[in-house]
């Protein structure tokens, strides 16, 4: 099971619980008994459509359109499917990560990546 499967039956089992503790103050425990794992399985599975359609929704393909050569981005590398921050450029056909120079990271696939979205902007908060 990989992280995201953990994450949507972790959800679904909150989700059904709490569903589960409404049953039974509302109508008993008999309604209650009745949820299956049926439930679960339907929960987790929109946990996870919605991630997909999310993710789909705010990643930007490389070869469609690609940001300003200036603006720092969150990019999807194509050797390890890992998200870093960086400035895309092109070489040799295909579309590149430059990290800042303090960043440490190895990618063994030649920086290459094939998605991107805004790198966002983080709101400060006065708490006081």
């Amino acid at each position: 099971m990989n992280k995201k499967e953990e994450k949507a039956r972790e959800y679904a089992d909150g989700l059904m619980n709490s569903v589960k503790s409404y049953y039974v103050e509302k109508y008993g425990m008999e309604r209650a008994k009745r949820m299956s794992d049926f439930d679960i399985y339907y929960v987790e599975q929109a946990y996870l459509d919605g991630w997909d359609a999310m993710l789909g929704g705010l990643l930007t393909n490389v070869k469609e359109r690609q940001p300003d050569p200036n603006e720092e981005v969150v990019c999807r590398m194509v050797s390890n499917g890992a998200f870093v921050s960086g400035y895309i450029y092109q070489e040799d056909g295909k579309y590149k990560v430059a990290t800042s120079p303090d960043f440490h990271f190895e990618d063994y696939g030649d920086y290459e990546c094939d998605y991107w979205f805004p790198k966002p902007k983080l709101i400060e908060v006065n708490h006081g």
